[in-house]
């Protein structure tokens, strides 16, 4: 049981039904409970209403001279036995019985008098078969002395007999003096019998469309339970499921790795050899012919292209195999730069492009591998002259920004679009521009450039717009001078 509650509050949407459930039931009791106080105090009034008013209209057809003249005549208790024993008793008697009738009432109507020697009332004419005169009324609502000359209703008390609403009114004799009071009573236990029985059925046919609520709900959470289960079994299975698949592919992943690392290494034997080769050739040819030297060039381009294949599929081997070797010091990156820019100036001039480089008067240092790092700027100098066209400009500069230090490779190329700047950085991805003078382009360098970057605690990222060229910047930490 406790185990099935665990589950029904651990799950999101069983919550939520259990909490809908609870306020329905929340919401059904506030309703039976105010509908059941309404109804008494609706009722409750209704009756003060009547009995007021019979109160009312029975205290003005009595002469309170004639009431105060019985008190004065008869000062013993129980003086007066009978209802026809005095004439006067008789004919006050008369009217409070046909008033009783006349409005259906079941309880006694009576008339008393205050006494204040004794602080008590003492009961006049009433309606009983047996006269009770001058029998004392000790324990008095205190509004019967308060309202001794207006009158007034009391809210539902409880006697011996039972509970009770009544209402008084004063009577008032020829000098408009109150000589005494008339009230009326109702019996308020009969109501509250038939309430009890009302919310009693009330809250059954309410407990029953709780019960019919609840058992569908109750299927429903099951159902959700059941499905949740399913779901937690199937995510186990297909889990490993792909911890199977992702244990192949890692396998798959050293096992090609493990391929290109020898096939690269053995693919430099023989370009080694072929180098040698022509440059043997060249040797000893004293005077070759404009064809020979077209030859020897092809030769040379293409081994070089090759070499260049190799290095990176050997980079990109070494970066997925985490083998990096970075060796962080303080380097000059100024000094760095000029170098490379120094290095890249020949390819540049073959397309007539103009390397702009203003280096900063003061040296700026990073914490970087400047082996790893030799190769980011390498790789971002050869773009920029690859899809540069010819006799446009290229723009290095390095700027410090806080703690710290950019490197910024702008060209004048035709710039990347937004669904080319999603895969810029990927591994073997080929890009909308094409590099402008035939030059050959792996798909690897920036994803070596992002590898390297993150590896030594930088970024690097592109700025461009299609038409507007591209700019690429790296960010590493500086070190102070």
């Amino acid at each position: 049981m406790i185990r099935k509650l665990k589950k029904i509050f651990r799950n999101s949407n069983t919550q939520v039904l259990v909490i809908i459930f609870g306020s329905l039931m929340l919401i059904t009791t506030y309703f039976i409970i105010n509908d059941y106080y309404s109804q008494l105090n609706i009722h409750e009034q209704k009756i003060l209403v009547k009995l007021q008013g019979v109160a009312t209209t029975l205290a003005l057809q009595i002469d309170g001279d004639d009431h105060r003249y019985l008190f004065e005549k008869y000062t013993e208790k129980d003086a007066i036995k009978q209802n026809r024993q005095d004439k006067i008793y008789f004919e006050i008697y008369q009217k409070l019985l046909e008033a009783q009738k006349k409005n259906g009432m079941e309880a006694t109507i009576y008339t008393m008098v205050y006494s204040a020697a004794n602080n008590v009332f003492l009961f006049g004419v009433t309606t009983s078969d047996s006269p009770f005169f001058r029998h004392q009324y000790e324990r008095f609502p205190k509004i019967l002395l308060d309202n001794y000359d207006i009158g007034g209703t009391i809210l539902p008390y409880e006697d011996e007999n039972g509970t009770w609403l009544s209402a008084f009114a004063p009577i008032m004799d020829a000098a408009d003096k109150s000589v005494g009071l008339l009230q009326v009573d109702e019996r308020f236990d009969n109501f509250i019998a038939a309430a009890n029985a009302a919310i009693l059925r009330k809250s059954l046919v309410s407990l029953g469309f709780i019960i019919i609520v609840g058992f569908f709900l109750l299927r429903f959470i099951r159902s959700i339970l059941r499905k949740e289960e399913a779901i937690a079994v199937q995510l186990v299975t297909n889990s490993k499921i792909i911890e199977e698949k992702n244990e192949a592919l890692i396998a798959l992943n050293e096992d090609k790795n493990n391929l290109l690392y020898i096939v690269a290494h053995d693919l430099r034997g023989p370009l080694g050899g072929i180098k040698g080769l022509v440059k043997i050739i060249e040797l000893s040819i004293e005077k070759a012919t404009e064809e020979q030297q077209h030859c020897m060039e092809l030769i040379n381009n293409s081994t070089q292209r090759l070499e260049e294949m190799i290095d990176k599929i050997l980079d990109v081997n070494a970066i997925e195999s985490e083998h990096l070797n970075i060796e962080l010091k303080r380097l000059n990156i100024v000094k760095l730069v000029e170098q490379i820019i120094e290095n890249f100036d020949r390819e540049a001039t073959k397309k007539e492009l103009t390397v702009h480089f203003s280096p900063p008067t003061a040296p700026h240092y990073v914490n970087a591998d400047e082996n790893y790092l030799t190769q980011v700027y390498e790789n971002l100098s050869s773009n920029a002259v690859k899809f540069s066209p010819k006799g446009k400009n290229i723009y290095v500069t390095i700027e410090q920004r806080g703690d710290k230090i950019r490197t910024i490779v702008r060209d004048e190329g035709p710039g990347i679009g937004e669904k080319d700047m999603k895969k810029l950085f990927g591994k073997f991805q080929k890009l909308s521009a094409k590099p402008t003078g035939g030059e050959l382009s792996t798909g690897l360098g920036l994803s070596i450039v992002k590898k390297y970057i993150e590896a030594m605690n930088g970024r690097v990222w592109c700025e461009s717009e299609l038409g507007s060229g591209a700019s690429f910047i790296v960010e590493l930490d500086g070190v102070s001078q």
